[in-house]
C-alpha cells in the first residue's frame, strides 16, 4: 500500500526547516509525487483571497495576493528585480511637449478575457474607479502658457488637471493648486477651477489665496510681474 504523503510527513522528510538534495529526490519519487491527469495543472495558495477585484481588495498589499494579481492582471507599470520600472500594460508615459497633460501609450494587441480588445477609454475607466482619496492634493506645474498664444490650451490643461484632482479629493480635503504662467491671469484661472467643479460635482470654498514671495516683487503696471496665483480650497462635505 502506497504511503499517503501528509503535512506531518513533509515536516518529517524535511527536517521542518529546509529541504536537502536528498529529501527532495525522495519527494519527487513515485510513492510521493501524483501528476494531474487532463493536461490542467492546479496552483493552490495558502491565502484567502477576499476579491477578485484588484481595486477593491483590502488585503492587496500582501505579497501573496499581489502574486496572484499578477498572474491574473496586466500590471500598468512593471517593477523590476533592481526596483526599476519597465513597460507593462503601458509602454510609454509622462509629459506632453509642452507640459499641459500627461501622455499614456497602451501596449498595442491587449485583449479582454472575452476576447475584445482593450481601449485607451478603458484605461481611462480603470484608473478612475479605483477610488484612491487624499485629504490634501497639490498641483504646482510648470507654466502651461509661455506665450498669449498658448493661453487657450493651457486654460484646457489647468481645468483637466484640477477636474482629476477633485474627483479624489476627500470631503473635507484641500486642493492647493497653482499657476506660474504670467499669461493666466488671476480671473481666468479662477474660473477655470470654478468649471473643474462643476465637472466633477463637487463644491468647494476658497480658503486662502497666495503669490510670489517678497523677492519677485510684483509691479504695478506690469501685470506679467505677478506670474504665480496659488489658490487653497476645501471640498465642501
Amino acid at each position: 500500500m502506497k504511503e499517503q504523503f501528509s503535512r506531518r510527513r513533509f515536516l518529517q522528510v524535511s527536517g521542518a526547516t529546509a529541504l536537502s538534495a536528498t529529501s527532495i529526490a525522495g519527494l519527487l519519487r513515485g510513492e510521493y509525487a501524483h501528476a494531474q491527469s487532463g493536461g490542467t495543472l492546479t496552483i493552490a495558495y495558502n491565502t484567502a483571497l477576499p476579491s477578485l477585484d484588484p481595486t477593491n481588495s483590502a488585503k492587496t498589499s500582501s505579497p501573496a495576493v499581489q502574486s496572484i494579481f499578477k498572474a491574473i492582471f496586466d500590471p500598468y507599470i512593471e517593477q523590476n528585480p533592481d526596483l526599476s520600472f519597465g513597460p507593462g500594460a503601458l509602454t510609454k508615459w509622462g509629459w506632453n511637449k509642452d507640459k499641459s497633460a500627461i501622455e499614456l501609450t497602451l501596449r498595442k494587441g491587449m485583449l479582454w478575457h472575452d476576447g475584445s480588445p482593450v481601449t485607451t477609454r478603458d484605461l481611462v475607466w480603470s484608473l478612475e474607479r479605483a477610488g484612491e482619496r487624499f485629504d490634501t492634493i497639490v498641483l504646482d506645474p510648470p507654466a502651461f502658457a509661455k506665450n498669449k498664444a498658448s493661453v487657450p490650451k493651457a486654460l484646457t490643461g489647468y481645468r483637466e488637471i484640477n477636474l482629476r484632482a477633485l474627483k479624489i479629493l476627500s470631503p473635507g480635503g484641500h486642493l492647493v493648486t497653482c499657476s506660474c504662467s504670467y499669461n493666466v491671469d488671476e480671473a481666468s484661472f479662477a474660473q477655470v477651477l470654478y468649471e473643474a467643479s462643476v465637472d466633477a460635482g463637487v463644491h468647494v470654498n476658497v480658503v486662502e489665496k497666495r503669490m510670489q514671495g517678497r523677492d519677485h516683487p510684483v509691479l504695478l503696471g506690469m501685470p506679467e510681474t505677478y506670474y504665480l496665483k496659488c489658490f487653497i480650497l476645501r471640498r465642501i462635505e
